[in-house]
């Protein structure tokens, strides 16, 4: 043991004498009172793992700059920093007019397109009813050789102007989509929902394709991001259940998600992304905001614990109030770690004695007290009482 803990032992074995006077002074007053209800919670074995805290920050999952897709200016702009906003919601519009006509350009030159395509096939189907008679004259006398294969070239011709007309076709559809996939662009909306971070233009300004228009951040998908010692890092499984303090010290939980294969080789350590448990977040977080994270650096075994709202502090130790008889009896303890929010117990307790918890600031020694027994201790009675 070391020599902090000598001193605690001994500072504990002087407190015990004083205390067993005070107790044995106490006891006639004790006796005519009536008893006082506490709350108490057995002393019990738990898992403890030794953890090392690391200052990590939340990051949004999703956060970036939503961009144009067409260029043009900006007729409407419908947000504010800070709005919130959903997935598909129209955040501005891009000179949605001249698209409109470049659309509308777009399907006429389609539409002449098809009605050219229908008068080649015409001119071809005469041409060939042509040729057609003049194959019907080649026994007479009547017949023209020269007549029938100026028709044949004819007809070639006729071919050649009606695969550009379709190609042309094609072409204008091809021109027609764009227009359309230009219109729909002109609405920039929203990749995913969040919270508007940033306005980069307003109404009347343009905008070039690609330039950023509004910042946005999905505030409700944020993660933890720590850099851990590599040591510790490679101990950690993906899955693996840690706690966190935020900046205000709310309590949260998280798991190990991803460690990013790419040590610092400044600092010897990992990037480690944890997948934070929104239902422990009980308050607005926002990205950036610092985390503090505890990773486990040794084996998990189990510890004697005892609940932090039992300990008292008194002159240079701990003491806590044990509920044994129908009285309340001092005892010194010494303590070791926190395990959330209870204590490791080093020396002074027993597994599954009840200490008090709720009621024990004013409690003397000795004095009669009267509580119910959690159901957690197994034991058969349910109420003890000095009565």
């Amino acid at each position: 043991m070391s020599d902090g803990s000598d001193m605690k032992l001994a500072l504990a074995r002087l407190s015990s004498v004083l205390l067993a006077l005070a107790a044995l002074t106490a006891s006639p007053l004790a006796a005519q009172e009536r008893p006082t209800a506490v709350r108490v919670d057995p002393v019990r074995v738990e898992p403890f793992s030794q953890t090392v805290p690391i200052i990590g920050r939340l990051v949004a999952i999703q956060q970036g700059d939503v961009a144009a897709r067409v260029s043009g200016a900006v007729q409407t702009l419908d947000v504010e920093v800070g709005d919130r906003v959903h997935e598909g919601d129209i955040l501005a519009l891009i000179d949605e007019d001249r698209l409109i006509a470049r659309a509308e350009l777009a399907s006429a030159r389609a539409q002449a397109a098809e009605a050219l395509i229908a008068a080649e096939r015409a001119q071809l189907e005469l041409a060939r009813q042509e040729r057609a008679r003049l194959e019907r004259l080649r026994t007479s006398a009547a017949f023209s050789p020269a007549a029938l294969a100026d028709k044949d070239l004819e007809i070639e011709i006729i071919l050649a102007r009606l695969a550009r007309a379709e190609a042309q076709h094609i072409e204008s559809l091809a021109d027609l989509a764009l227009a359309g996939q230009d219109l729909r662009d002109a609405r920039v909306v929203a990749p995913f929902a969040g919270v508007v971070s940033r306005k980069y233009v307003n109404v009347g300004g343009y905008v070039q394709i690609g330039q950023p228009v509004v910042g946005l951040i999905d505030d409700a998908s944020l993660e933890i991001e720590a850099d851990v010692p590599s040591a510790q890092a490679r101990a950690l499984t993906t899955g693996a259940a840690v706690n966190g303090l935020l900046a205000g010290g709310e309590a949260v939980e998280a798991r190990l998600r991803a460690v990013v294969p790419d040590e610092n080789p400044l600092t010897r350590t990992l990037a480690m992304r944890f997948a934070l448990d929104p239902a422990t977040v009980g308050r607005l977080v926002a990205s950036g905001e610092t985390v503090t994270v505890a990773i486990p650096v040794g084996a998990v075994r189990d510890v004697l614990t005892v609940s932090k709202d039992a300990v008292l502090r008194r002159g240079m130790g701990d003491v806590v109030f044990v509920a044994e008889g129908g009285s309340a009896k001092l005892r010194n303890v010494v303590l070791g770690d926190a395990v959330d929010d209870r204590f490791v117990v080093v020396e002074g307790l027993d597994d599954g004695e009840l200490v008090v918890v709720r009621g024990n600031e004013r409690l003397r020694p000795e004095q009669p007290i009267s509580y119910d027994v959690p159901e957690t201790t197994g034991r058969a009675d349910t109420e003890t009482d000095a009565s």
